[in-house]
């Protein structure tokens, strides 16, 4: 099983917060290209959504969040809603970032996501060789003035069968049961913590500084890329499944799970407009934004946070079932 270079924005090259992301979204879209033809006008309209999600999705997917105050104030934002659980953490916070803040990111993402396609071959080719036990840190130089783009290959692997993701995801596989009628198993991406090749300078620089030194360093070199190996760990940092329907229009349903404490934040365009709340179902809660809902769920003393991002078709209630079913397992 051979990776998959990206799922939602590498938010920044490793934003103030100094947490790596990576830049998942060239792989989504080709997925969606592959599509067939006729459901062209409503890809761009799921492309149009993913790539929302993507560049709102901050700090879901990768990267430990030390305070959620420091992300949101790094980020200019502000919190709306939080979700603590039954200890009195919070586990989740919603909130809106400041507009030029997000412009910039914008901006930044599509400057990474040219870089990406130019040099895709080069890290794909790359990747293949990479052992399972190992990742590597590859940043694209060749005709460039600064750090525009960077991946993390081999981070990352897909599963297209239930049963590979059940294999790969171990912990009591916190796999829904209950998946709403017409909807079947697309796909998974798992992600793989690694070693921190970024530790011993930390006291020294940003992590955007030390990218920036590797960056420059291969430049002066002559090098088209920089390019190093380290050592990735079996143990999961977060994964998320896709389940479609079969219909006309092809409806997607994800759902994501991240180690850990969650802090996820929106443009700032309309603050007036978001509104977050809890929803209480069953002695669970939920917060729930836009189509968004996050809940939580404890796996072997570990926290693990949930996002669903459902389509319209789905009502609440068939969600309800899809997170129940999940703790049915544990």
């Amino acid at each position: 099983m051979k990776k998959f270079q990206s799922y939602k924005e590498i938010e920044d090259f490793l934003k103030e917060e100094e947490i790596p992301f990576r830049d998942n979204k060239k792989e989504i879209l080709t997925s969606i290209e592959s599509n067939n033809k006729r459901y062209k006008t409503k890809k761009i309209a799921l492309v149009c959504s993913i790539l929302l999600i993507l560049i709102t999705s901050l700090a879901f997917t990768y990267g430990y969040i030390r305070e959620h105050e420091e992300f949101v104030k790094a980020h200019k934002g502000e919190i709306k809603g939080k979700l603590i659980d039954n200890k009195g953490n919070i586990v989740v916070q919603v909130g809106v970032m400041d507009n030029e803040d997000y412009d910039k990111r914008k901006n930044e993402s599509k400057k990474r996501y040219k870089v990406s396609q130019k040099f895709e071959n080069i890290s794909k080719s790359l990747e293949r060789k990479l052992p399972d036990d190992k990742i590597a840190l590859f940043i694209p130089v060749k005709d460039l003035d600064k750090l525009t783009d960077f991946d993390i290959l081999n981070n990352t692997e897909k599963d297209y069968t239930i049963k590979d993701i059940k294999d790969t995801v171990t912990i009591d596989n916190p796999i829904p049961k209950a998946i709403p009628e017409g909807f079947k198993f697309n796909r998974s991406f798992v992600n793989y913590k690694y070693e921190n090749f970024y530790k011993p300078y930390e006291k020294e620089m940003t992590y955007k500084q030390y990218l920036n030194k590797l960056f420059k360093e291969a430049k002066k070199e002559g090098k088209d890329y920089y390019y190093k190996e380290y050592k990735r760990f079996s143990e999961l940092s977060s994964f998320w499944i896709e389940y479609t329907n079969n219909k006309e229009y092809i409806q997607r349903l994800f759902l994501q799970f991240k180690k850990g404490k969650t802090t996820l934040l929106h443009d700032n365009r309309y603050p007036n407009d978001f509104k977050t709340k809890i929803i209480k179902h069953n002695g669970k809660k939920y917060l729930t934004d836009f189509k968004s809902y996050y809940t939580y769920v404890y796996i072997d003393d570990e926290l693990w946070t949930i996002r669903i991002d459902k389509p319209d078709e789905l009502n609440i209630n068939e969600m309800f079932k899809i997170i129940e079913s999940i703790e049915s397992n544990n």
